[in-house]
């Protein structure tokens, strides 16, 4: 009886071909996360992008006044005081009354100021995106095609600065918000004194001696009043500009806070990326004339 030979398999060809399948199996399967699942979510680059692109054009169509028309508001205040407080007819509440309008013109006034301030520190906010986006671009072409955490750490120094600026622009906005609310309060504090000024005036508009007096002081009153109505519609803007600064810091921390969570793993940088960012900083650019405009004060 003849023995069959039956060929065998050394156990280090059998261990040397499963490893290699093994490790064929982990390359394509991270291969394939990196490619299909990691490049599917939202790239940071492209949030910055979005957030660059987005602020500014959300904040380009803000009505906002200029600086120019807050201080004809204040004039148009100072001037109804000193009519009030000289008239004859407005004896009794004549100074009381003026001294409120000359404290709104005030509140107006600080506003203006805030406004001015915020008008520039919102034409260097573009500025502050070019320069840390730029910064970010450099990195980033001076790398391969990979980030990696020191890359990570550097670009989140950058947005942290951006977070700094928009925050300082927030608060400015917040402060001008804050003076015409305290101007609307003081219009309501004063109102009963202006009622009883005019009733207690009405006894002489058939005195041609001072009906004139009497028809200029409530010209100058409702004056004042269209100020502050048109008041109210800037703050209801400047409330708008408020959230947006908001926002889009809240959503710059975000980007940041993912960078931090991206540790040791690294990020595919791809040519996309960059061109993203760049057509954002360019974007932005277009709007930046707008803050220079309304910052510029009456000769």
């Amino acid at each position: 009886m003849t023995d069959t030979y039956h060929p065998v398999i050394s156990f280090y060809k059998i261990f040397k071909y499963a490893a290699l399948s093994v490790f064929v199996l982990v390359f394509i399967k991270y291969f394939i996360y990196d490619i299909y699942v990691t490049n599917k979510k939202p790239s940071p680059f492209r949030k910055i992008a979005d957030i660059t692109n987005n602020i500014f054009e959300e904040m380009n169509n803000v009505e906002l006044p200029a600086v120019s028309t807050i201080s004809e508001h204040t004039v148009k205040c100072r001037v109804a005081a000193n009519t009030l407080e000289r008239s004859l007819t407005f004896k009794s509440y004549g100074n009381s009354i003026a001294t409120g309008l000359r404290d709104i013109g005030k509140e107006i006034r600080e506003a203006g100021i805030l406004l001015q301030k915020m008008y520039s520190k919102g034409s260097s906010l573009q500025t502050s995106f070019d320069i840390e986006i730029g910064a970010i671009k450099q990195r980033l072409n001076s790398k391969s095609n990979y980030m990696r955490q020191d890359d990570a750490s550097y670009i989140k120094e950058r947005l942290d600065i951006l977070v700094k600026k928009i925050k300082e622009l927030r608060l400015l906005v917040e402060k001008g918000h804050n003076h015409i609310l305290d101007a609307m309060k003081i219009r309501s504090d004063i109102n009963d004194d202006i009622k009883n000024g005019l009733g207690a005036a009405d006894k002489y508009s058939n005195n041609t001696k001072h009906s004139a007096d009497i028809v200029r002081a409530k010209k100058e009153l409702a004056d004042v009043d269209k100020v502050l109505s048109e008041s109210i519609i800037i703050v209801g803007h400047l409330q708008r500009l408020r959230d947006i600064l908001n926002d889009y810091g809240n959503k710059l921390m975000d980007v940041s806070d993912e960078l931090d969570e991206m540790g040791n793993e690294g990020r595919r940088v791809t040519k996309k990326d960059l061109k993203q960012l760049t057509l954002a900083v360019d974007h932005s650019k277009a709007h930046h004339h707008k803050f220079n405009k309304l910052a510029q004060v009456p000769d």
